[in-house]
């Protein structure tokens, strides 16, 4: 009786972790970290950071948010740009920190995408 407890409880918080993880909505690609938050004003924004793993330095890094409503309209389309004059170009192997914020409401969001340029 007391095993199935611990294995019960064992799963709860495997679950739970999972959903608090998947909560955050982490995009790791080979490069490029990204994490979904809500922040003070009830509005997504998103943090993270570039590595430039190639030899060569990057002269275009770029974001494109797009969110849709549950009709499949967008309801907003943003492209943020990651570099500029202070971080231009990025070095290899120098790292690039960024954050942005959306305008749309989640409330009205009911798609949402990142699309990463490079």
């Amino acid at each position: 009786m007391r095993k199935i407890k611990i294995k019960r409880f064992i799963i709860i918080l495997f679950l739970s972790f999972i959903s608090f993880t998947s909560y955050l909505n982490a995009n790791p690609t080979n490069n490029l970290v990204v994490l979904e938050t809500l922040n003070s004003e009830n509005k997504f924004e998103y943090s993270g950071f570039f590595i430039n793993k190639s030899s060569v330095p990057i002269y275009d890094i770029s974001i494109r948010y797009v969110a849709k409503s549950k009709n499949g309209e967008v309801i907003e389309a943003k492209s943020v740009s990651l570099l500029d004059k202070n971080n231009y170009p990025l070095q290899p192997g120098e790292k690039l920190n960024f954050s942005f914020v959306i305008d749309s409401s989640p409330k009205t969001i009911y798609t949402k995408k990142l699309y990463f340029y490079n």
